[in-house]
């Protein structure tokens, strides 16, 4: 039998009642005994008399309430052991604990909604089924939305938490509909891979609860992704194509991508170097100044500390989607590539996918400012002596199609929003109101985007708006994020159009005529004259102080 002594008297009495009636609740097939019964849920038992935050003791007694069923009480046996590994942490230096009851178990979730205890232990049970030992990060990942989690207190608003159980419902639903879709998508194009490797990321959920996933193909690890992976392909190229007229100890590292035929893809895993000698990371910043050459001349943004990949040969991007923005090839200033997120990382110490240590400490961006700066001014004045070639390459580009993401607002509005989702208060049509400051800002996003060419009223008159808020609509529902695309396409006689798409359907009425080939290729030339300008520099300097 379970030793119970951990706990006070009170606590043991709640915990034996409710092992009682499930005793007595549950139509046994084998007549087991109660000691038998309390074995089995050893490890349960065992979680819950240690010294628990109310909250998790309170959802472990919800939990055993809502045992009815052999069928269910078989599936909490299997289960347990993922369920007590499920702990949702925060690490307040990145984002903030809106709740205040950080680090949350999985029975915090269940007294939210008692009544759909066995449809979460079902769901979860789905899930364990085909994900076995993985079954808690994905729970985690589906318990969480953005920066925070259910409770009764939600960011700036007042919504009942009863309604996420809901929400979580559907949305790992929706996750397991997204799951079939890929491993279709992998089977179509013929993809020889380990059925049981396929593994999902914590990335953003798109395109009806698909996400990235890793996978082993040919020996090696690789992650799929879900989506368009050509401008992965051209950013990849175009760094190659910059990188060869560096030095060969300041050569960037790049990814093997490949492209299938529905244009998903696999980009190879970079392994993350956790520690670095002095040296390494000397070679390491210098590569770094080198890419945030690069990757601002080819208008390369989200460019944080998930997006770059701190390898023993240098830094890697592993997601390049946000690039060729002619808002930012156009723009003087070395800020907006979301470089800065990376320098918040190292300076708080925190570890990242940017980040890793040297002699066991996380060093500032301060410490190495004199690699970096050499090496972006040398990646920089580089470019300058082969800017006919560049300009070239560039044109020819643009003579494709380019289809390349943008984020008309900050991914973490969207999290924000899908809280009016979550008010049992809420009507449909109270919903639709409650988002129209969102689609205000919506539009001033993307009016950006095209750079402001035409006049205002005229660019909405090309919008599908009832398209566009339909699909946000429908996507912030089942807790995914709506990904856009912006494709850009020169005609034959050098004029520049763009046509916009949200989750891969285009939203405008019609393709815009932007500006010509010719303005491109002059914004292009001058980016290239800025990066060897002082200004640059001093913009560098600026990022690398303390």
């Amino acid at each position: 039998m379970c030793n119970l002594r951990k706990a006070n008297k009170k606590d043991r009495e709640q915990y034996r009642g409710h092992l009682n009636r499930i005793f007595y609740w549950v139509q046994w097939e084998t007549s087991p005994s109660l000691d038998n019964l309390m074995q089995e849920l050893k490890p349960l038992t065992d979680f819950y008399m240690e010294p628990q935050a109310e909250e998790t003791r309170k959802g472990i007694l919800s939990l055993l309430s809502n045992i009815q069923t052999e069928t269910l009480y078989r599936k909490l046996v299997s289960l347990q052991g993922e369920l007590l590994s499920f702990l949702i942490t925060y690490d307040e230096a990145i984002e903030p604990d809106f709740n205040g009851k950080n680090p949350y178990t999985f029975f915090y979730f269940l007294p939210q909604n008692p009544h759909k205890t066995a449809d979460v232990l079902n769901r979860a049970s789905e899930i364990y089924a085909k994900f076995g030992s993985h079954t808690h990060h994905i729970l985690e990942y589906l318990f969480r939305l953005g920066g925070f989690v259910a409770s009764s207190s939600a960011p700036s608003t007042a919504e009942q938490p009863e309604n996420f159980i809901n929400f979580f419902l559907r949305r790992s639903y929706n996750f397991l509909l997204g799951m079939e879709t890929i491993q279709h998508q992998l089977a179509t194009a013929r993809l020889v891979y380990i059925a049981d490797s396929l593994i999902p990321t914590g990335g953003d959920m798109h395109c009806d609860g698909k996400v990235p996933c890793i996978i082993d193909y040919n020996n090696e690890k690789y992650v799929y992704k879900p989506r368009d992976m050509r401008i992965d392909w051209i950013v990849t190229q175009a760094i190659a194509f910059c990188s060869q007229f560096l030095e060969k100890e300041m050569q960037l590292p790049s990814l093997n991508i490949r492209l299938l035929p529905d244009t998903t893809g696999l980009v190879q895993f970079a392994f993350h170097a956790d520690e670095m000698s002095f040296e390494q990371a000397g070679s390491y910043f210098t590569k770094l100044g080198a890419l945030l050459c690069i990757s601002k001349l080819f208008g390369v943004r989200d460019l944080h500390y998930e997006n770059i990949m701190a390898t023993l040969e240098g830094p890697v991007i592993i997601d390049m989607e946000c690039a060729f923005s002619a808002e930012a090839i156009s723009s003087e200033t070395v800020c907006d590539t979301s470089f800065f997120l990376m320098k918040q990382a190292f300076s708080r110490k925190s570890a990242q996918n940017a980040t890793f240590s040297v002699e066991g400490q996380i060093p500032t961006l301060a410490a190495f400012k004199e690699q970096i700066i050499n090496g972006f001014t040398t990646a920089a004045a580089c470019l300058y002596s082969h800017r006919q070639h560049l300009i070239e390459y560039y044109r020819n580009l643009l003579m494709t199609s380019i289809s390349y993401r943008i984020v008309p607002i900050p991914t973490q509005d969207f999290y924000g929003n899908i809280w009016a989702f979550l008010d049992n208060s809420s009507t449909s049509a109270m919903i639709k109101k409650r988002l129209l400051p969102l689609y205000k800002q919506l539009y001033d996003g993307l009016y950006r985007h095209i750079m402001e060419c035409i006049p205002r009223e005229q660019f909405e008159q090309c919008l599908k708006k009832k398209f566009i808020q339909y699909e946000i609509y429908r996507t912030l529902y089942y807790g995914n994020i709506p990904i856009f695309n912006m494709t850009v396409k020169a005609d034959s006689d050098g004029t520049v159009y763009y046509t916009g798409y949200i989750n891969s359907v285009s939203f405008f009425k019609r393709a815009i005529a932007v500006t010509s080939l010719d303005n491109l290729t002059t914004a292009f030339e001058a980016q290239i004259r800025y990066l060897i300008s002082k200004p640059a520099l001093e913009a560098v300097k600026k990022f690398t102080d303390s």
